[in-house]
C-alpha cells in the first residue's frame, strides 16, 4: 500500500508504503491505504482532510457508508476513524492523477519481490 498527505499549499507533508504478504484484492489494499493516510493524518493532529482514492467502489462505499463483506472491518476502522476530524471527504480521482501514490504502493510491491527472491 502507498499514500501520501498534502498541506495546504499541495506540498507533500508526509507519505508511506508497506507491504502485505497477502491481500484479497485491490480493492482491499486501497482501503487499508486508507485507513494507514487518515491513521497518520490523526497522529500529525490534522483537523481537516480529503481523501482521494482512485477507486471508484471504495469511494462510494465510504460516501454512502455502504457495506462489503470482505472490506467490512477496515470500512468500519475509517468510519471509526473519520471521527475525529472536524471535516473530511472522499474524492474519487482518476488514476492518471493519482501517480505519486501510485508509484508508493508499487515500490512496495517491488521490495516484497526482492526480498523472496533472495
Amino acid at each position: 500500500i502507498g499514500w501520501l498527505l498534502r498541506d495546504a499549499d499541495n506540498a507533500v507533508a508526509e507519505s508511506s508504503s508497506s507491504h502485505r504478504r497477502y491481500v484479497p484484492s485491490a480493492l482491499v489494499a486501497e482501503a487499508l491505504a486508507v485507513k494507514a493516510a487518515i491513521t497518520a493524518a490523526i497522529s500529525s493532529h490534522v483537523s481537516s482532510i480529503r481523501v482521494y482514492s482512485d477507486s471508484k467502489t471504495l469511494i462510494s462505499l465510504l460516501k454512502t457508508q455502504g457495506q462489503d463483506v470482505v472490506l467490512k472491518g477496515v470500512l468500519h476502522d475509517i468510519n471509526v476513524l473519520a471521527r475525529s476530524f472536524s471535516s473530511i471527504s472522499f474524492m474519487f480521482v482518476p488514476r492518471l492523477a493519482n501517480v505519486e501514490a501510485d508509484l508508493l504502493a508499487k515500490a512496495a510491491l517491488f521490495s516484497i519481490d526482492s526480498v523472496e527472491t533472495l
